[in-house]
């Protein structure tokens, strides 16, 4: 209530102030994302694994506007960085519910698609109400974001919490009569609290005319904390070099974090197995089992994230890596990874024994038709995207596992495999590689009544295919063969009953009869 009346009586105000400057968007270009309209701007034969920026307006004004007066563009082409104004729904956003927190994500992730940005060094900045927007993202997508850079916008309601110690740099003025300064303090002092960040500044510089900043830090995760006070401005993006100029002050601080912390400060490491040994294929890929993630950029920039979530919290009621954000639930072939949204990725070292055509075999569940997933390998896509069929028993199953089969194409040695939803909310259980053709070691289990399938004196049996059942019947000169694998997805070797009798089966440390009849 308290926004909503700050809102309806500031609108007037901002409306005026719209009104003096004509739009303009410099060299962005308008497009759509999902029904919703944004302005793009990428420097000419921009590089991959660089930075993004996404800059918000203020309430009543739109992405052009919000071009002309931050004027991004001029310090993305010297430093080298995609910049995105989107447009908010009615020229407003929201506060309260996830709408424009999923705009934001889906402009990451097309951004990623289409320049290969580096996803630890996506930042967030908005002016008055885009600054309220910034601040409310702090405590819903703080994961994804960098660092943040409210202007001349806080929240009306009081400070949120963030969802982990962030970077923060805002700018205010203090002749501010729409979102007055007299505020600014208790939002900085809230979040240095929650970050624990130092009492007094480690650093204070001033500037011309009463202008000067503060920066409290390290606090926790090597991140700090800075206010800029502009000295006699009012409810505007500064552009005056000769005291302070808004972006290039935001862009010389947001430059030195990476989702990992400060970007000087991280000694890269490398994702690791996650049994400490690569995953063989021909062999079995445990959906829970993805990579330990390493830390820092490398050389040419790429990270050494194993995997990427929408959410920091882990909805999962398994135990099994609790210490991540990936939502693992246990079920009754033992974990698996659920809540699965478009954009989520999971990535996995693994040895690949030859080179050739291999067939996967995939565990999922869905109660949807419009779940899918795909495969890729040190960066190349190796599939198509698979669909997940919906469960047979209606809306909201996700214990009805079917398997998806397809092939690929794979090189000896030692890569980087990634799944990555490209329709969300499933489950996936395992993938399991074996050479093209041959028959799914761990087919799900089914059932028939069928007399002419189970004999006359069994009610029901099992009509799995291609498994080893309790029975097998010979047709005339039958003469297919069974596989046996062990229970870890290892190829044992196979069984070819000649004649009828009782036959034991061994399949890993287990022992299992069977009767071959004609």
């Amino acid at each position: 209530m308290f926004c909503r009346k700050f809102l309806t009586a500031t609108a007037v105000a901002i409306v005026s102030f719209v009104g003096a400057t004509n739009s303009f968007a410099g060299n962005a270009k308008a497009e759509t994302l999902n029904g919703r309209s944004i302005y793009v701007y990428a420097p000419a034969n921009i590089e991959k694994n660089k930075p993004l920026l996404i800059s918000c307006h203020g309430m009543n004004q739109d992405a052009a506007y919000q071009s002309n007066q931050a004027r991004w563009e001029d310090i993305a082409d010297t430093a080298r960085f995609t910049v995105v104004y989107p447009n908010g729904i009615n020229k407003g956003w929201d506060l309260g519910s996830d709408k424009d927190i999923n705009l934001m994500k889906d402009i990451i992730n097309e951004m990623s698609k289409r320049y290969q940005i580096d996803l630890s060094r996506v930042y967030l900045s908005g002016f008055s109400m885009g600054g309220m927007f910034t601040y409310y993202a702090m405590g819903k997508m703080a994961d994804k974001i960098a660092a943040f850079a409210p202007v001349s916008g806080y929240m009306m309601g009081g400070p949120g919490k963030a969802q982990r110690p962030v970077p923060i740099i805002h700018h205010h003025g203090t002749s501010d009569d729409v979102v007055t300064y007299s505020n600014v303090m208790t939002h900085i002092n809230a979040y240095k609290n929650q970050f624990n960040c130092p009492a007094n500044p480690s650093e204070t510089k001033t500037f011309p005319a009463n202008s000067k900043s503060e920066m409290w830090g390290p606090c926790d995760g090597g991140v700090s904390v800075k206010l800029v006070t502009l000295g006699g401005k009012g409810h505007w993006h500064s552009n005056d070099d000769a005291v302070v100029h808004t972006s290039k002050s935001i862009w010389n601080f947001i430059k030195n974090y990476t989702l990992d912390g400060p970007a000087d400060a991280v000694e890269p490491e490398p994702q690791k197995p996650f049994n400490g040994r690569a995953i063989a294929i021909p062999g079995k890929v445990e959906a829970e089992d993805f990579d330990i993630p390493g830390v820092g950029r490398n050389a040419d920039g790429s990270t050494n994230q194993s995997y990427s979530v929408g959410t920091s919290e882990n909805k999962g009621d398994s135990d099994y890596r609790k210490d991540t954000p990936v939502s693992i639930y246990k079920k009754a072939t033992g974990n698996i990874i659920g809540y699965n949204a478009e954009g989520n990725w999971y990535e996995y070292t693994v040895d690949v024994e030859a080179d050739g055509e291999y067939t996967v075999y995939a565990a999922v569940a869905s109660a949807n038709n419009t779940s899918s997933f795909q495969l890729s390998m040190d960066g190349k896509e190796i599939s198509e995207k698979i669909s997940v069929p919906a469960a047979k028993a209606g809306e909201d199953n996700y214990d009805d596992y079917n398997k998806v089969k397809f092939d690929v194409k794979l090189s000896k040695g030692q890569h980087i495999l990634r799944l990555t939803v490209t329709g969300a909310w499933f489950d996936i259980d395992y993938m399991t590689f074996v050479a093209k053709g041959e028959a799914d070691p761990e087919p799900i289990k089914t059932t028939t009544e069928d007399p002419e399938k189970c004999g006359a004196a069994a009610e029901k049996c099992d009509d799995t295919p291609d498994a080893i059942g309790s029975r097998i019947v010979l047709q005339g000169s039958d003469s297919r063969s069974y596989g046996v694998y062990s229970l870890t997805g290892a190829f044992l070797g196979k069984v070819l009953p000649k004649k009828p009798g009782v036959y034991m089966v061994r399949t890993g440390n287990a022992l299992k009869i069977i009767r071959v009849n004609k």
